[in-house]
């Protein structure tokens, strides 16, 4: 009986899920970039079906970075540029009439 307790174990220890590689998802026609963590990174693969994922931590684009959007569970990195062709000063207004909170990168 003990023997297969240990093969029972076994089978489940094997079963552990390994948690994905953190990456981020870009949302080009938003002008926005969001970066997943490894513990989230399965949730944002799924929400970023169709658009742009880029496997690694810290994926999101650097160039054109206007400043970072902080909602409830998520940090939307926002750009400048086509199709929204944002400023500084329009992106935090867009940021803050979605309920978040602007800060400069």
């Amino acid at each position: 009986m003990k023997h297969a307790w240990c093969i029972l174990l076994a089978l489940l220890l094997a079963c552990e899920k390994t948690p994905e590689q953190p990456g981020s998802c870009q949302r080009p026609q938003e002008n926005v970039c969001i970066e997943y963590d490894s513990t989230h990174a399965a949730a944002g693969k799924r929400l970023c079906a169709g658009l742009v994922w880029t496997a690694g931590a810290s994926s999101c684009p650097t160039a054109d970075l206007l400043g970072l959007c902080s909602k409830k569970d998520v940090e939307e990195r926002m750009y400048s540029g086509a199709p929204n062709n944002y400023s500084a000063a329009s992106a935090r207004t867009a940021c803050e009439h979605g309920s978040g909170t602007f800060r400069l990168p």
